[in-house]
């Protein structure tokens, strides 16, 4: 399993159109990975992704976690940042990370979270369980119980709290439509209860709409 860092370039069209449209961004980032046979292809090839302030104040940054290394020679012409050289596009293998996972371990974690809530899921006329709306998870001691809780499922205890950066409204258009998702940067520090299950939310990530730009989990070491 891979992460991938790349400076995009903010003066490509074909970059401000992504930054615009979380579904021409996924489409981009898609577009850097084989075709596959699958009913969801992001899911079987384990691409996630988040953007992302750089060091420098002015840059973009793109990480891309995948099974394999993305093939950034696919991306448009401009698209990533000239003046970041070869450092524009970097990878590093996740292998120590997964392996750090143990009973016990801290780690500061961030997630780019979509937290939300189904509504209207009682059973019809015709006894079958309706699958409901998702919407937003209002407050912050709102999302502070959705980050507890999914963190818990998926093999972590969220140690105190979590500071909560509000990113606005994030736009996907796709078939004529708009979807709209509420995002919000979580970080803090977390413990590992069950290995298994922290190994796999950090290959598949946490939470809805992860083709739009959520819930890639990224861990250091406390």
């Amino acid at each position: 399993m891979m992460l991938s860092r790349l400076f995009l370039n903010a003066h490509s069209r074909d970059v401000q159109r992504a930054l615009g449209d979380s579904h021409a961004l996924h489409a981009r980032v898609m577009s850097m990975f084989p075709s596959v046979d699958a009913a969801s292809p992001r899911a079987a090839l384990g691409v996630l992704h988040r953007l992302e302030p750089g060091e420098r104040g002015d840059a973009l940054v793109l990480l891309v976690q995948s099974n394999e290394r993305p093939d950034v020679t696919r991306l448009p012409g401009g698209f990533l940042d000239p003046r970041a050289g070869g450092d524009a596009a970097s990878s590093k293998d996740l292998a120590p990370v997964l392996a750090a996972i143990v009973p016990g371990a801290r780690f500061m974690f961030r997630l780019r979270a979509n937290a939300t809530r189904k509504i209207d899921t009682k059973s019809g006329p015709d006894g079958k369980r309706r699958n409901g709306k998702r919407v937003p998870v209002r407050g912050e001691d709102g999302r502070l119980r959705w980050i507890t809780s999914r963190l818990l499922s998926n093999g972590f205890a969220l140690l105190g709290s979590c500071q909560q950066r509000p990113e606005g409204k994030s736009l996907a258009q796709a078939g004529g439509k708009v979807r709209t998702h509420d995002a919000h940067v979580l970080d803090g520090v977390v413990e590992v209860v069950d290995a298994d299950l922290a190994r796999r939310a950090l290959s598949c990530g946490i939470g809805p709409a992860k083709a739009y730009g959520f819930g890639l989990l990224s861990l250091a070491r406390a």
